[in-house]
């Protein structure tokens, strides 16, 4: 970079307000001192020119940061870094620097010439840009668990009946279509239980719709007991439930059918109008391999049907006629 001594240039350097430029010795003493320098470092030049211009550098980083400013532009003719300053009144601002070596002959470094511009605002600017960005993250991001939440709830609700916080019909063909899936690859037996609550109308109609609900509740509470671990309960009707039973023959289904249908009679309901007992009916059929789970269903519900129109006093259970025959009902 060539030295330029001449008034003009000096006029223009100290024209530039806004920038501090000057010229450092060899060992980083400032031998010039433009307008802009003194408005941003705050001192005139006669309190400045002759000391070192680590004096520009906060107490932590003089040691160092200097030094290795002078060194990084010697050895690639360039140096650029951001970083703390201090003003004369010992306030710190922001700057952006820029350091080039001056040369006289040919690989002779004479000096440096340095420009600083106070970045301050900017870096605020960048900064509050930053914070602004992480909280809108921030926020995003708990929305997006919030709503991932939410979808989960909604869709748990549409799967579930609200009355009795069972499946509905909804979700238990969805985990029936699972469990098919699961079965068929590994050939073992399940079993459908299809349960109504018999004259469920009389019911209404005598002790109230309150009285109906606590019923069905009761139903539940009763089916719940035979129930073991991964089998699936649904209320896929005003009166009427499904059992899965995971790994379950139809001998076996039917003793569990005959528990359920002794454990809902033996239970009362209370009501306003006094305290009532209930029957149930349960058809019970077993998958077959080759069918689908609306076919397993509709087999169950024949047998509830058989089931219903059977005059046997008590609760009355009834396997699906094209199903094999139970070995025992105990």
């Amino acid at each position: 970079m060539p030295i330029a001594n001449d008034a003009m240039a000096q006029l223009m350097i100290d024209s530039i307000r806004d920038y501090a430029v000057f010229m450092l010795d060899p060992e980083g003493c400032v031998l010039s001192w433009n307008t802009g320098a003194m408005r941003i470092m705050g001192y005139a030049s006669q309190e400045i020119v002759g000391r070192h211009f680590s004096t520009f550098y906060p107490e932590e980083s003089r040691a160092v940061e200097p030094q290795n400013a002078l060194a990084t532009a010697t050895r690639y003719d360039h140096y650029r870094g951001d970083g703390w300053q201090v003003k004369k009144d010992c306030s710190r601002f922001w700057a952006s620097v820029v350091i080039e070596p001056v040369y006289g002959q040919p690989g002779e470094i004479i000096g440096f010439a340095e420009v600083t511009r106070d970045t301050t605002e900017s870096r605020r600017a960048e900064e509050a840009l930053r914070r602004a960005k992480e909280e809108l993250e921030r926020r995003v991001e708990e929305r997006t668990g919030e709503l991932r939440v939410l979808n989960l709830e909604l869709e748990r609700l549409a799967d579930t009946d609200s009355l009795t916080s069972i499946w509905n019909r909804r979700g238990f063909m969805r985990l029936a279509a699972h469990e098919m899936r699961r079965f068929t690859r590994y050939r073992k037996p399940f079993a459908v239980l299809f349960v109504d609550l018999d004259d469920f109308k009389t019911i209404n109609d005598t002790f109230g719709h309150a009285a109906g609900d606590k019923a069905l509740l009761m139903v539940v509470t009763q089916m719940s007991r035979q129930l073991r671990n991964g089998d699936v309960m649904a209320r896929i009707g005003g009166d009427e439930f499904v059992l899965l039973l995971l790994e379950t023959s139809v001998d076996k289904a039917m003793r569990v059918a005959e528990r359920l249908c002794r454990g809902v009679a033996s239970a009362t309901t209370e009501s306003d109008a006094g305290a009532f007992s209930i029957k149930v009916s349960v058809g019970v059929a077993q998958w077959r391999p080759d069918e689908t789970i609306e076919q397993l269903l509709a087999r169950a519900d024949k047998a509830l049907y058989s089931a219903k129109t059977d005059d046997t006093p008590g609760c009355v259970v009834a396997a699906d006629p094209s199903a094999p025959a139970p070995t025992s009902s105990t």
